[in-house]
């Protein structure tokens, strides 16, 4: 009795709920508590992976690379005694000979695959590579033998290149035939593309984005035919657009406008932000929190270098928490030897307030070889943690693009931009014309819009659900 008293003590150090599950080692509910045995933790060691290619020929060759199996952590449910990773390997992960280290208590641990119940049992050994294709059974015995707990373990691989953006075509963009200019954002999971008629009317044109295929629908809006439709940008549930005349408008579902502020001469809108408003006046750049007052920016550079026109700008969040506000477009009278586009950001925290942060240059240097090229059309989107930009065809005099022949990344914040290997524009798009746009929805599919064909992409990674 004494000798019970003394196990009971030591194991009451155990959470209970752990004891429960582990007295389940047990085949008799009279054995003593002390005898149990349990897989703790499982570790991957270096997994190999395939990879393709092409050589400067265009022919088919493979290579294999590295990656380390510990980053994927792995799961185990004592009660279903079931072991998998959450987050799957990497595409085209070769599991055929992978070190596998098991932490466990007990005494002896054998493994078979899960499928073939008449093969014979492997001794578990650390330094011994095991084939992890297939989901293994893995028991462990305590001393002695007399007891067994028995966990199923799966290793689950993504199906598809992580880092490869596959497109595909949706029906129905036959609706925005007849748009000379188009703009398009989500607006509460809705695609909306506003565009200018051939006859100067403005239209707005609408699907759902949470499908592929979606029914349109279309109406003329009651916005001024003076609306530069370049200037249109989108901030939670409202957009806005400037004129002519210098005045904002705005609405809530693009067909419906309302005048937001009283005209400005020669005012612009080049962006928005959660708090403030950015426009062109002059010959500077100033900014507002209602769109009727303005205040100069701080610039660090000569205001000449500014866009001028075919502006983008995008606001974003980066990893370290800063806010950032990226504008790029044509510089006034650009020329043969301008055949890149301006760069301008500013960057704003809890230290310095966005209305505080100056407004940075990137300024174009002879070495910097991978610069954004200055299209026509040119689009820019905040997708994955970068920059990416494409459009059509070179501005006149200023390079020999052909519309949609190239997607470019800025892993940067915008100082170098480069052709992406992996992520691609539907080929079938190269050298399309007429209007160009895209925008990114909430379950990160890129829309993109060209002429009358509309296309849904994302990068496969950004879509796959934990296991």
């Amino acid at each position: 009795m004494h000798n019970v008293t003394l196990r009971i003590k030591k194991y009451l150090l155990l959470p209970l709920a752990l004891l429960a599950v582990l007295s389940s080692c047990s085949d008799d509910e009279e054995t003593e508590i002390s005898d149990y045995c349990y897989i703790s933790g499982v570790t991957l060691g270096t997994v190999r992976r395939t990879m393709y290619t092409k050589s400067s020929e265009g022919t088919d060759s493979t290579y294999y690379t590295t990656f380390t199996g510990s980053n994927f952590a792995f799961t185990i449910d004592q009660r279903k005694q079931k072991i998998e990773n959450e987050d799957s390997l990497l595409f085209n992960s070769d599991l055929r000979s992978v070190l596998l280290t098991v932490n466990y208590v007990g005494a002896l641990l054998v493994y078979r695959p899960a499928a073939d119940t008449t093969a014979t049992w492997q001794t578990y050994n650390s330094k011994d590579s095991i084939d992890l294709r297939q989901p293994l059974h893995l028991k462990l015995f305590t001393e002695g033998g007399r007891l067994s707990r028995q966990y199923l373990l799966k290793v689950n691989v993504h199906q598809q290149e992580g880092d490869s953006l596959n497109w595909r075509k949706t029906a129905g963009g036959e609706v925005l035939a007849g748009m000379t200019e188009a703009k398009s954002v989500v607006l509460r999971d809705t695609l909306t593309v506003i565009g200018r008629m051939t006859d100067g009317s403005i239209h707005v044109a609408t699907r759902p984005t949470l499908d592929l295929q979606g029914a349109w629908s279309t109406e003329p809006t009651d916005l001024p035919v003076t609306a530069d439709l370049e200037t249109l940008r989108g901030r939670g549930d409202s957009l806005f657009v400037s004129l002519g005349d210098g005045s904002i408008y705005a609405t809530a579902d693009g067909a419906n406008w309302n005048q937001l502020a009283g005209g400005v001469t020669g005012l612009k809108l080049v962006a928005v932000t959660d708090d403030l408003f950015y426009a062109l006046i002059g010959e500077g750049l100033f900014r507002s929190t209602d769109a009727a007052a303005w205040e100069a920016e701080a610039l660090d550079a000569p205001a000449s270098n500014l866009p001028r026109h075919g502006i983008q700008s995008v606001a974003y969040e980066q990893t370290n928490g800063n806010r950032r506000l990226v504008l790029l477009g044509a510089r006034e009278n650009a020329s043969v030897a301008d055949t890149t586009a301006a760069v301008w950001c500013k960057v704003w925290n809890a230290r310095t307030p966005e209305e505080h942060a100056e407004w940075v240059y990137v300024t174009p240097t002879e070495d910097n070889l991978y610069q954004c090229p200055l299209l026509k059309q040119l689009t820019l989107l905040h997708y994955d943690g970068k920059l990416m930009a494409f459009g059509g065809e070179s501005e006149e005099n200023c390079g020999s693009h052909q519309s949609l022949d190239s997607l470019y990344m800025s892993n940067d914040h915008g100082i170098t931009w480069r052709s992406d290997g992996e992520i691609k524009l539907p080929t079938s798009l190269k050298g399309k014309t007429g209007a160009v746009t895209a925008c990114v929805d909430g379950q990160k599919y890129i829309w993109l819009t060209a002429n009358q064909e509309v296309w849904r992409g994302r990068l496969n990674r950004l879509g796959f659900v934990r296991q």
